[in-house]
């Protein structure tokens, strides 16, 4: 359920992006960063971790920097330069959490996005303990990754390294380049093949949560430095 609703959010998200790249977002007010001791306190390791009930996606209309209730990670309005143009929720309590920051460059779009969700959305009775070991995290990392390989036209998985986290966390992360020649829905939107797709997965936030980026760009752009700024920056400390 969790991965369907994601992906839905995300063809939403680029939609959104290629229409919006030069918009701020709409009119809102700064999120309560205060969040409930079940989500944020360091469960017993055989106890039940708390599940997100999740809804349909919407929007959060929010102008100023948006704090995500469950971590105190900030999604800044701009981010290096970078304006958001989308936010979204795909939980009544705004647990599953996603925001985008297009980049317009002469080579093309880069559709930017991050995700704050807890690991509970696909793995519902998981204890403290299971959400801390590192096969769990490398679980779910295979199922993004098969999820990213089923929307794009022919693609291939070019590069996979751990990455430092961005992030308090105890472990690595993790880094998954692909390559693509194109993507149906990008193409309507102007972003022609072929295509690089990066994944970036972290786990073990404050044991519950887990940060990703998702980054798709036209394999032509010079991408690099944007994307090391747009880590960086996004979400703010």
């Amino acid at each position: 359920m969790m991965m369907q609703l994601r992906l839905l959010a995300a063809a939403l998200m680029i939609l959104l992006a290629a229409c919006q790249a030069k918009n701020n977002a709409g009119v809102g007010a700064v999120k309560d960063s205060a969040a409930s001791s079940a989500a944020t306190s360091a469960p017993e390791d055989s106890t039940p971790l708390q599940v997100p009930t999740f809804t349909t996606p919407r929007q959060i209309n929010s102008a100023e920097v948006y704090v995500h209730r469950g971590t105190g990670l900030k999604f800044p309005s701009v981010a290096a330069g970078y304006s958001r143009t989308t936010l979204f929720t795909l939980d009544a309590d705004e647990m599953d959490v996603s925001a985008n920051y297009p980049v317009r460059r002469s080579a093309g779009l880069m559709a930017f996005s991050v995700y704050i969700y807890p690991i509970t959305g696909s793995r519902p009775g998981i204890s403290g303990r299971e959400a801390r070991d590192p096969a769990t995290c490398r679980t779910h990392l295979d199922q993004v990754v098969n999820d990213a390989l089923s929307i794009f036209d022919n693609p291939t998985i070019v590069a996979e390294e751990s990455a430092p986290s961005p992030v308090d966390s105890t472990q690595s992360g993790h880094h998954v380049v692909l390559r693509a020649e194109g993507h149906p829905m990008l193409s309507q939107q102007g972003m022609e093949g072929p295509l690089r797709s990066e994944i970036y997965l972290f786990c073990n936030i404050k044991t519950l949560w887990i940060l990703k980026y998702r980054i798709t760009y036209p394999e032509k752009m010079e991408a690099r430095a944007v994307i090391d700024d747009l880590i960086a920056a996004v979400p703010a400390r």
